[in-house]
């Protein structure tokens, strides 16, 4: 919430800069939009985000701006999904990797399901899937994409041994499809630490 991300220059020696690029999720309301044009010509936003105890600002890159610039009105309620940006001389900002739509339980996407609670414990930190080949790994992908999250997912290909870390965009919430990950790869080939 926005009181931690004021406290991280008084609390932390490093005025919180060893924070910066940590995972971090964030819920509010937008009440201020900003949209710029890169030197590309890509669009991105601004966004001006308040919760409970003040406003923070969101940096929502092209990519990320494409794919969410519906949710990004103002007076909507969303969730960020990102990692924190703390530099010396900025306040620090969040910059999200996904964006949820938190009015009515709606997601961006209907097969999602319901993100977690804000006040849930911490989610595992990693999930480990063990492919037969890059076809089967790419059947998995699939069922990753559906749950978009915090949690890291590493790929050991069985046919060459070699552990590859899945993108980003593939890695998982908590409420990721195990059942059909276990169906596809067998019941020991998916691990969650």
């Amino acid at each position: 919430n926005t009181r931690f991300l004021e406290e991280l220059s008084e609390e932390h020696e490093d005025k919180g800069l060893s924070l910066d690029s940590t995972r971090a999720t964030m819920g509010g309301i937008v009440v201020e939009k900003k949209v710029k044009a890169t030197r590309k010509g890509d669009m991105m936003a601004f966004i001006t985000l308040e919760d409970f105890y003040g406003s923070t600002e969101a940096l929502v890159f092209p990519k990320v701006y494409e794919k969410y610039r519906h949710l990004l009105e103002p007076d909507a309620l969303i969730l960020l999904h990102g990692r924190l940006s703390i530099r010396e001389d900025d306040d620090p900002r969040i910059i999200p990797e996904t964006i949820t739509s938190l009015t009515h339980g709606s997601l961006t996407e209907p097969e999602a399901p319901p993100p977690p609670p804000v006040e849930a414990s911490p989610a595992p930190a990693k999930l480990y899937l063990k492919a037969p080949d890059e076809a089967v790994r790419d059947e998995a992908l699939k069922i990753l994409a559906r749950t978009p999250g915090p949690i890291s997912v590493t790929f050991v290909m069985a046919d060459t041994g070699k552990a590859l870390r899945a993108p980003e965009r593939y890695w998982v919430s908590p409420q990721v499809d195990t059942a059909a990950l276990r169906a596809l790869l067998g019941e020991a080939c998916v691990v969650m630490k």
